[in-house]
């Protein structure tokens, strides 16, 4: 490169004229100066590198119809979550980034697996390479992949690692070598196969050795932005594009608050009856088919606190009173109702227990919320009266569904003795 920048010849190589500033230091080592960056090695280095060959491989001898059959499976792959999936196939000249080529890395064995036979084979293809050979190949890669993620490696460790790099090199080499125009002379092979050990001896892991972080806010907080202004006064659009982000994504604050008041009874009934009740809502059209699911788990939870309730004998009266609203102490309104202005309407909470012992997950019963996936609950107020002892309590039912605007509320029951 120093001998065709000073001859004037970059053009002819593709290179910058320019000349580069390590030239006048002739002892120093360029891997000891700069550390690898792991997402271009793999994620968008090697592995791409790995596709691309394999397909040439595949259309050089079994031709278009299988590049085809490899695209449908890469797109048809089942949805799994978290999972991206490539609805068009793999597009050779396309820019995929690190997380997608990760999220390839998870099934393509499954995708090569059995993807073609001997009689696929072109009449014209002299050499034809089986797909377990391919698999073995694939396997070699994604157990290096996972070695190289290690937080901390010992000195056998890195014998292991380093035995796992040249296994996956000499099965690259010799598969993929005559479908590389320059047979695999790759600055990301050679840097991967002889310096990686030497990286992670003097720098530590890897892990820490990569660009993923900033360019993934650069792409998201300066690219997309950019992108979706009409290019003109750009700073001021992308700014007020930045800001409507940050605001959006700012998660909604946690309320807490006493239950005060239940309103609006709805049914008023010895324990006795409530079986019956139950037989009855079921048969009503215009009773809400959550309102059928809580009184299931009130059923279900009452038994559970009766039985745990040592005092209470079976000869004693039991009467129990259902609301459907709640009044708490900030003065806000929860509901569980089937009827709302026609609706049905049920509140999203979730329980936290205070001065009592019960079995809890940080405080809260009957489930936790989260900020993609989350439960909704909803609640049935009632009061129960054992021996003119009345006891304020709550029961909660969970159904759990997907929502990219979850509500984060968490009310607090009172108990009055």
């Amino acid at each position: 490169m120093r001998e065709a920048v000073i001859s004037h010849n970059a053009a002819e190589y593709s290179i910058h004229d320019h000349e580069n500033f390590f030239w006048n230091f002739r002892m120093t080592n360029i891997y000891d100066a700069v550390a690898m960056d792991r997402m271009h090695l793999q994620e968008i280095g090697l592995f791409p590198y790995m596709l691309n060959f394999t397909r040439d491989m595949i259309m050089q001898q079994c031709g278009n119809k299988i590049l085809t059959k490899m695209d449908n499976r890469l797109a048809n792959i089942t949805p799994f979550n978290g999972l991206k999936i490539l609805s068009k196939g793999y597009q050779r000249r396309l820019k995929f980034t690190g997380a997608e080529m990760r999220d390839v890395m998870k099934i393509i064995i499954f995708v090569i697996d059995e993807l073609y036979t001997v009689d696929d084979k072109n009449a014209a293809s002299i050499s034809f390479i089986p797909y377990m050979t391919l698999i073995d190949c694939y396997i070699k890669f994604v157990k290096m992949y996972i070695t190289s993620k290690k937080k901390q490696f010992s000195e056998d460790d890195l014998r292991i690692f380093e035995n796992e790099i040249i296994d996956w090199t000499r099965a690259f080499v010799k598969l993929f070598k005559r479908f590389s125009s320059s047979s695999l002379q790759l600055p990301k092979l050679h840097m991967w196969r002889y310096h990686t050990i030497h990286t992670i001896q003097c720098y530590g892991t890897i892990n820490g050795l990569t660009t993923e972080t900033y360019e993934t806010l650069h792409k998201n907080w300066v690219k997309n932005p950019y992108r979706m202004t009409n290019k003109k006064n750009i700073l001021d659009q992308m700014f007020k594009t930045i800001r409507r982000q940050t605001i959006i994504s700012i998660p909604k604050k946690i309320f807490k608050s006493k239950l005060e008041i239940m309103k609006s009874l709805l049914w008023e009934l010895p324990i006795s009856e409530l079986q019956s009740l139950q037989i009855k809502l079921e048969h009503e059209k215009i009773v809400d088919d959550l309102c059928i699911e809580g009184m299931n788990h009130l059923i279900n939870c009452l038994d559970h606190y009766l039985d745990e309730k040592s005092n209470v004998s079976e000869s004693e009266d039991i009467y129990l009173k259902i609301y459907a609203t709640g009044i708490l102490s900030n003065n806000e309104i929860i509901y569980a109702t089937s009827k709302f202005h026609g609706r049905a309407r049920f509140s999203d909470v979730a329980i936290a227990m205070e001065d009592a012992d019960y079995l809890t997950d940080d405080g809260i019963c009957y489930g936790k919320v989260n900020l993609y996936k989350f439960t909704y609950y909803f609640i049935y107020f009632f009061v129960l009266l054992i021996n003119e002892i009345i006891y304020i309590a709550s029961i909660n039912i969970s159904r759990n569904f997907i929502s990219s605007e979850p509500s984060y509320l968490t009310y607090r029951t009172s108990t009055l003795v």
